[in-house]
């Protein structure tokens, strides 16, 4: 009985590891089978995974078993369920601006994300707690002797002297010419590289870029201060109100406007003096860096001019225009940026306890023209959009189109054979923003003097459109269906007749293949701040150039080119 008990004992201490370590590598595991980098290479899988396995249990050569796994737990059960959404979704481990993205998600999303995996977190939560349990009931002890311990740490400086005698054969004529410590410098970076694909060191690698990213934005941030565009104030007699409505997630070829076969854009299919731009394509295929180039003169191949140049919004205010930011979506460090030098911020109405549908921001509209009747307004309107989840973007009597998401739908109808429910919720989606425009249209209609809304999406939406079956937006790919982007301009009948040849160009221009660079310029030129406008850049001039190649930045950050 005594000899059974501690057998039993004895068994148990020697599984709880091995639960514990098979907790920590199933995202190791998850990236083994689904990650596009391994995908059909059977050797570098065995590759990765062995690195995997050396480096998870390096540490236990110096740690007791309780230590260890406490350290371990800590560093590699915290990230999880983000490293696990990526590779669901992209195929591929964490990236900088997917890790941003997640980072600056608003209780509002998360509580939705939330409620969509609540299965999956379950699964999580449940996973925990054996190992926590599995930890607490851990003998502390070394795992190893120390002639294996010694062992473990002699294998690394001898594949350090290894890769410099492979570096060295293998670059004989660079070091001929003193290139060394060029070249070390090159193989480390390397090295590094190798530790963002590999969970959990790539988070970590990518945390400390995103901290050393925001730290430089900060800088260039205090630096725009003394920054201006050099304009003066208008003070012509001509009254002016121009809005600038950003969508989020909407896609070209889901307005019926543009030839969608479904009526998904009821409204705006009847509104004259409306243009819908063709062929302009998105600069990125996540919000925050879309928005930046959007607002800015910077493009994808100068994107660092985002942070060191202001936005059309201070360009408009230092015209003499009263302008607002009025978003309903949370404020990114951009977005704040905004805001300190904007006249009027206006967030009030923003919950991140309860839905907020799109249409509260026509109110806000409203008081601000109401409260601040001045004769030159600029407003800047972030709408919710098509992000996901669909479902709680549209109020009920907008659901249109009929089997569409429940309440307790999720990320699983992300999915091919789901495609009807995904296609049904996301066009109700459009139908609603078809609605929410016409009341800004509304609203302009109302004042006095040369009036335009510019609309235009931040960036599209992947809907398993083909057999790769991408869904959502800021794939490590980057899709045509992220890239194309609907752009519509609405024009008073004052401002056409205050600016015909500005129509005349943007009727010719309507079919032009650009990239979202040319809203910045286009903003400007439709309200006349002739100092800052570069024609060839603008769709209300005849001067516009077409581009041949259009390129987007992906969810890694890199750019892909979509024509």
């Amino acid at each position: 009985m005594w000899i059974n008990k501690h057998l039993h004992a004895f068994s148990i201490q020697k599984c709880l590891p091995f639960v514990c370590w098979l907790i920590l590598l199933i995202p190791n595991i998850y990236t083994v089978c689904v990650s596009v980098d391994l995908f059909g290479y059977p050797l570098r899988k065995a590759i990765y995974f062995g690195v995997v396995v050396f480096f998870l249990l390096l540490p236990a050569t110096v740690l007791r078993r309780r230590t260890y796994f406490l350290v371990e737990g800590i560093i590699g059960l915290l990230w999880m369920p983000i490293e696990m959404a990526s590779l669901y979704l992209n195929r591929a481990s964490v990236s900088i601006p997917f890790l941003k993205n997640c980072l600056e998600t608003n209780r509002t999303e998360m509580m939705e994300v939330a409620s969509s995996v609540w299965p999956l977190l379950s699964v999580f939560l449940i996973l925990c707690a054996v190992y926590v349990i599995s930890v607490s009931r851990m003998e502390n002890t070394h795992f190893f002797r120390r002639t294996v311990n010694l062992a473990v740490w002699t294998c690394i400086p001898v594949l350090a002297v290894s890769g410099i005698i492979t570096m060295l054969a293998i670059h004989p004529i660079r070091l001929s010419n003193g290139h060394f410590d060029v070249l070390m410098k090159e193989n480390i970076k390397l090295v590094v590289l190798k530790f963002y694909k590999i969970y959990p060191y790539n988070i970590y690698c990518n945390v400390c870029g995103l901290m050393a990213e925001n730290r430089r934005e900060r800088d260039f941030n205090a630096e725009l201060k003394d920054f201006s565009f050099g304009l003066e104030q208008k003070i012509d007699s001509l009254e002016e109100h121009y809005i600038l409505v950003l969508g989020e997630a909407a896609r070209y070829d889901r307005f019926s406007r543009n030839g969608y076969s479904r009526p998904t854009s009821p409204a705006l299919d009847t509104i004259s003096n409306l243009f819908s731009l063709s062929n302009i394509y998105s600069q990125a295929n996540f919000t925050s860096l879309s928005i930046p180039l959007l607002l800015t003169r910077a493009d994808v191949k100068r994107v660092e001019i985002a942070k060191r140049e202001k936005t059309i919004v201070d360009a408009f205010a230092e015209a003499g225009f009263q302008t607002a930011w009025i978003s309903n979506q949370a404020n990114t460090i951009f977005e704040n940026r905004i805001a300190e030098d904007d006249h009027i911020y206006s967030s009030d109405f923003y919950s991140p306890t309860s839905i907020q549908f799109d249409d509260r921001l026509i109110s806000s509209l409203n008081t601000l023209s109401e409260e601040h009747p001045v004769r030159k307004t600029f407003y800047v309107l972030h709408l919710w959009g098509s992000h996901f989840r669909y479902n709680e973007r549209y109020p009920s009597e907008f659901c249109v189109f009929k089997p569409a998401m429940q309440s307790s739908d999720g990320f699983s109808v992300c999915t091919a054979e789901k495609k009807e429910i995904l296609d049904n919720s996301y066009d109700n989606t459009i139908v609603y923003t078809d609605y929410v425009l016409s009341q800004i249209i509304n609203v302009l209609r109302k004042q006095n003097g040369a009036c335009g809304m510019l609309y235009i999406s931040d960036h599209g939406e992947n809907l398993c459109d083909d057999e790769r079956n991408l869904a959502l937006h800021s794939s490590y790919e980057g899709t045509e269906q992220e890239s194309h982007i609907p752009c519509f301009v609405w024009l008073s009948s004052s401002y056409c007749d205050s600016y015909p040849e500005k129509v005349a160009a943007l009727t010719e221009n309507v079919d032009s293949q650009v990239s979202s660079d040319v809203i910045f310029y286009s903003l400007a030129d439709l309200g006349d701040l002739e100092a800052i406008v570069d024609s060839t850049k603008s769709i209300f001039s005849e001067k516009l150039r077409s581009q041949d190649e259009i390129y987007m930045l992906n969810g890694l950050g890199t750019l892909t080119r979509i024509k």
